[in-house]
């Protein structure tokens, strides 16, 4: 994603953190991110990966069940494809050790207007349930899970989504940042409603969920119907 400023808004639906804050505890990494040397390979990649921006990462705030979503607005990517995405993987950087045990999901959601800001909607593809363990050690992983998605309209914004299954577990996880905070853009949820990681909770960088994508030429409608309303159209 190319980064733009934003101005730091209040979005009322998201804005009830008095009495819901997490504890967490930033730590400044100097190794870089290494992506995975098997991974899907496609046109273009999208989404959160400014990995040379690498700072460091937040301990003491993951835990099992959280979801964590970035806002894809094609307008800021830097992407060839002309009419429709399809994704094929997705991605997220996590910081994990030889105890960690990662059950997860990869989610395509709705981004829905609210307000004049967009928060994630309902669900467009889930991909399979994976595990990831026997890390070899502490370290920052790249987390890949490939979905099955339909081709999808350039100028519909979307949501990608990293979603830790119940059965998680892991000690001293961390969550790797950039360097540049964005209004906006990362949320995650732990079961009280979709929070700004950068607005609510002050982080001083956003997290790395990305997505790898293949052009096509057959997108699906980027009206912003609701869930049932989509389904309604191929019963």
């Amino acid at each position: 994603m190319k980064k733009v400023l934003l101005v730091l808004t209040t979005v009322t639906l998201l804005m009830a953190t008095v009495g819901f804050a997490r504890e967490m505890e930033f730590h400044v990494d100097s190794q870089e991110l290494t992506q995975s040397s098997i991974r899907y390979d496609g046109d273009c990649v999208i989404g959160s990966q400014d990995f040379p921006g690498y700072q460091g990462y937040y301990s003491d705030w993951w835990a099992a069940g959280d979801a964590y979503a970035i806002l894809v607005d094609y307008a800021n990517e830097d992407c060839i494809c002309e009419l429709g995405i399809k994704v094929e993987a997705i991605h997220m950087f996590i910081h994990a050790n030889q105890f960690c045990s990662f059950t997860v999901r990869a989610e395509l959601v709705e981004a829905v207007d609210y307000l004049g800001s967009y928060i994630p909607g309902g669900p467009l593809a889930y991909s399979d349930i994976m595990t990831f363990d026997s890390f070899p050690g502490e370290g920052n992983y790249d987390l890949e899970v490939p979905i099955t998605a339909s081709c999808v309209d350039i100028n519909r914004p979307l949501f990608l989504v990293f979603r830790y299954m119940p059965q998680s577990m892991g000690s001293f996880v961390g969550i790797p940042v950039d360097n540049t905070p964005t209004a906006e853009y990362g949320f995650c949820d732990w079961g009280i409603g979709w929070h700004d990681t950068v607005v609510q909770h002050g982080w001083v960088g956003d997290f790395y969920v990305w997505a790898d994508v293949n052009c096509c030429d057959d997108p699906i409608t980027n009206e912003m119907n609701s869930w049932g309303a989509i389904k309604q159209l191929f019963n």
